[in-house]
């Protein structure tokens, strides 16, 4: 951060100075490690990124729509299953206070004969497929539950009777004021659907209707342009349960009187997962779907009250009615190659290839002590316009020119001095080599120009103190600095 913040001041702050990256030539073998290994990794990653993720394509999460419907001739199979003996242990429901349900229980369990229209029902995305209902009976035998039954764990209101007289036979029956009863064979029921999808870049028609699908967990396949079924059994099976597993309740029951799935209902969620591009496959982008359902635990599927008639006896009654809600959802992605979103990738990769350079040299300044006397240039040039450009010098003011009347550092202090430059000699009236004056005299007393210096190499010794004797980095006695060119020239 204070390098960055020392970057940002000399390109804003000071003047008209630019500082620049200078390139040195470090021999030391664990940074030269440590280049290559980031090197590698940031190749690896943007490989990947194109391989497994097409960094290449546009994706978009695809809107689905589901068009569903049930057997309308469907009725309850004759062969009562198990569930349907009321005496059958393990089947009823009661809480231990009946006022964490609001007074509902389970108990006289029956499995009447019914038709389509008492088994599901259609709403938007959702099929709600009935597992059990509770009736209760208007009458003077049958009074509402009171404040009195809502503290025991099971109602006397379930107990109630009143008396019936048929106007057929005229036969008087006694029946209880409420009945509980499960939906015989609801497993069996049978659901089809039409599902299309839609994004920015897909068109209509076959190209979006019914792509081809796999319900995980089962050996279900629907090809392209299949009308998709299945059972409520085979999406049980695929989210792993059945009606009779236990649902979680969060208030205590009476021991071996637990809530079920067929009790309660639940909520079955089912996600169509849409996509065209398989990690590693770059020969086939046609679309496909999976098929996920989950059940979601403690859920119930209450559907709330509904008054009816019963026309039998003429008289009104309350239903309260228990399904399983099935959800349609689509998900996944859906993409598309795009030019642009490729070129992003690539420019990215080669900017992640640049910082590998940058960790490397952050690394370097925590290691030794003398790293930015290396890698920071303390000369001073003037730039000169290639031909072709406007003309003109520029004299930057480098912002790390050293001071010629400071000390020099204790990290230089060991190094030898630079060797002064022989003089160049010139040829006297008598045909003698001898040295020009110091301010350019010849020695016949006529003014010379001044003698050009020649370019010479700065060598910047490396003292690493304990670092560079564990790492053997750094220059030593004779090695140069790489820096891209043979010193600074001053004419």
């Amino acid at each position: 951060m204070g390098q960055l913040l020392r970057k940002l001041r000399e390109c804003f702050l000071v003047g008209r100075a630019y500082t620049t990256n200078k390139k040195v030539s470090v021999e030391c073998l664990p940074l030269q490690v440590l280049f290559l290994v980031s090197c590698a990794v940031i190749l690896l990653y943007v490989a990947t990124s194109m391989l497994l993720f097409h960094s290449y394509a546009r994706f978009e999460a695809p809107t689905g729509t589901f068009n569903v419907w049930g057997d309308l001739n469907a009725r309850t199979p004759s062969t009562l299953e198990p569930y349907c003996d009321g005496s059958a242990e393990g089947r009823e429901f009661a809480p231990l206070k009946g006022g964490s349900t609001g007074g509902l229980l389970f108990a006289n369990i029956s499995c009447p004969s019914l038709n389509a229209a008492d088994i599901y029902r259609i709403s938007g995305n959702e099929a709600l497929v009935f597992t059990s209902r509770i009736t209760a009976q208007e009458t003077d035998g049958c009074a509402s539950i009171d404040a009195m039954d809502l503290n025991e764990p099971i109602s006397s209101f379930y107990g109630r009777t009143y008396q019936y007289t048929s106007p057929l036979t005229n036969e008087t029956q006694t029946k209880p004021c409420v009945e509980t009863t499960f939906v015989n064979g609801v497993e069996q029921f049978q659901l089809s659907l039409i599902h299309t999808i839609s994004t920015s870049f897909l068109g209509g028609g076959e190209e979006t209707f019914n792509i081809p699908c796999v319900l995980e967990g089962t050996n279900r396949r629907f090809e392209k342009g299949e009308i998709v079924r299945f059972t409520v059994g085979d999406l049980l099976k695929a989210a792993h349960k059945t009606l009779d597993d236990l649902n979680p309740q969060r208030f205590p029951m009476v021991p071996g009187k637990e809530a079920r799935y067929r009790h309660t209902g639940g909520a079955l969620l089912l996600t169509f997962t849409y996509k065209n591009f398989v990690n590693l496959n770059f020969w086939d982008f046609s679309k496909r779907c999976s098929i996920t359902a989950k059940m979601q635990e403690g859920v119930w599927g209450f559907t709330g009250l509904q008054r009816s008639p019963n026309l039998e006896q003429m008289q009104s009654q309350v239903e309260m009615g228990f399904v399983l809600r099935i959800s349609f959802v689509a998900g996944g992605r859906l993409g598309q190659f795009d030019a642009i979103a490729l070129i992003m990738a690539l420019v990215s990769g080669v900017v992640l290839v640049f910082s590998a350079g940058i960790a490397t040299d952050v690394l370097g300044h925590f290691i030794f002590d003398n790293w930015d006397e290396v890698i920071k240039d303390t000369s001073e040039v003037k730039l000169q316009m290639k031909r072709g450009f406007s003309r003109g010098k520029y004299s930057p003011s480098h912002s790390n020119v050293e001071d010629k009347t400071a000390q020099p550092s204790p990290h230089n202090a060991a190094a030898p001095p630079l060797p002064l430059q022989q003089e160049p000699t010139n040829a006297n009236s008598n045909g003698n080599m001898t040295h020009s004056k110091q301010h350019g005299e010849s020695t016949n007393g006529t003014s010379a120009s001044p003698p050009r210096k020649r370019s010479t190499a700065a060598v910047l010794p490396i003292h690493t103190g304990e670092v560079q004797d564990d790492l053997d980095c750094g220059l030593h006695d004779g090695d140069h600095v790489e820096d891209g060119r043979d010193g600074a020239s001053n004419r």
